[in-house]
């Protein structure tokens, strides 16, 4: 039995196994031993019936199938042995066998770990800018507001106004009066900012009023009507509840019961922690889009074919990650059915895409990190560790750059 390895550009290769007819004998040998443990024939013990009549009992079918996978299994150790410098991934797909006269030729492909190519060192002209990671006093406002919101009461009132969250439900009516559609909906300030129109249709309505306007395509989305091949005339609101948003004051005992694990006492403490998180937070936003647009930039310099077993683990990954999110497998498949062929085919597309982007991505940040040899071991498992040694490595770049031209501007 011989082989041979055709290198194709997918990061992977074809093995062709030929085998004669000796191979076969001993391959057949050795199926029929395998076989010979674990068979029983009246008048004979388990393990011990004779060779030709463990070959009677098996299908020849059965048998052809089991040779094969023998010599596949005999044969591809042997090849990823024979050839350490290549890193195979040990899963054989698209098997396929052809009789030659007195051989078979077993064909199938074997990935191998992707490597990244370096094209030219264009990536090294990348410039980064500095984050901005300042924090302004309309941003801790803006934070503290929507915490007071989170511990916010709401009270019973009876009339709309701005600071009200209300339900509201309505009927849509054609010519004749006849409801034609329904709908509710929950409205507050933002839709009142967003749709200056409701302050005209809501504002100081009462709860439980009842009240009709006429319906046009004028209206906010939110009141617009969806349903196919319907036309109303007219909408008719029932104000089904109405409620105060009441924002709690920030008294130090306030802060010390809603921050009791953070240990906060004062407005000023708080303040103090808001603005290191919101610090934080641009931080880690800046940092992840300027390597994202560095990785983009260095796309070509720098390229890495995926080969099949690892773009469909990844895109297994990313079914069972939507899959999770849903809840539970029934409703994931409910999911899918409900998409139609063509939303199948384009969201099996999509993720398609969007994993092989991703692998892409993350292989080549790698082998930006070993070009730019970063100094000291990353741990890929800690959040942003290699991101921002890239980033500071990039700011040294930079300066270096920059000290470099002016100290040409000086000798000029």
């Amino acid at each position: 039995m011989d082989y041979k390895l055709i290198k194709w550009k997918n990061s992977n290769y074809e093995v062709v196994l030929t085998v004669a007819q000796n191979d076969f004998d001993w391959l057949k040998s050795k199926v029929l031993v395998s076989f010979q443990k674990d068979m029983s024939v009246q008048w004979f013990r388990k393990g011990h019936v004779p060779m030709n009549m463990v070959e009677q009992n098996v299908k020849p079918e059965y048998l052809k199938v089991w040779i094969y996978e023998e010599a596949i299994h005999e044969w591809i150790e042997k090849v990823i042995n024979e050839n350490p410098d290549i890193k195979f991934i040990w899963q054989i797909y698209d098997l396929n066998q052809n009789e030659e006269n007195d051989k078979v030729l077993l064909t199938f492909k074997l990935d191998v770990y992707p490597e990244v190519e370096t094209k030219n060192d264009n990536w090294k002209i990348y410039e980064a800018k500095p984050i901005d990671d300042s924090v302004e006093a309309k941003e801790i406002d803006d934070a503290i507001l929507n915490i007071k919101r989170q511990y916010a009461e709401y009270k019973e009132v009876e009339n709309v106004s701005l600071d009200s969250i209300f339900k509201v439900r309505f009927d849509y009516k054609d010519k004749d009066g006849n409801i034609v559609d329904k709908g509710s909906a929950i409205l507050a300030k933002e839709e009142f900012e967003e749709f200056p129109q409701m302050k005209t249709i809501f504002m100081d309505r009462k709860k439980a009023e009842k009240f009709e306007i006429d319906y046009d395509q004028n209206l906010p989305i939110l009141l617009q009507n969806r349903k196919e091949n319907v036309t109303p005339t007219k909408m008719e609101f029932d104000i089904i509840d109405i409620r105060e948003v009441v924002l709690p004051e920030f008294t130090e005992a306030n802060i010390a019961k809603f921050f009791e694990k953070d240990g906060l006492k004062t407005e000023d403490e708080l303040r103090v922690k808001i603005s290191e998180v919101i610090k934080t937070q641009k931080y880690e936003t800046g940092l992840v889009q300027t390597i994202e647009d560095f990785i983009g930039k260095s796309m070509d310099s720098l390229n890495v074919e995926i080969p099949k077993t690892i773009l469909e683990e990844e895109i297994k990954s990313r079914y069972k990650s939507l899959q999770d999110r849903l809840g539970w497998e029934e409703k994931f498949k409910e999911y899918i059915e409900k998409q139609g062929q063509e939303n199948r085919e384009k969201m099996a597309q999509d993720i398609a895409t969007a994993s092989k982007e991703s692998l892409q991505k993350f292989l080549i940040f790698r082998k930006l990190v070993e070009l730019m040899e970063i100094d000291g071991n990353i741990d890929w498992e800690k959040q942003f560790e290699a991101e921002e040694k890239v980033y500071q490595k990039l700011v040294e770049w930079l300066t270096d750059k920059k000290a470099t031209k002016v100290a040409k501007k000086a000798k000029k």
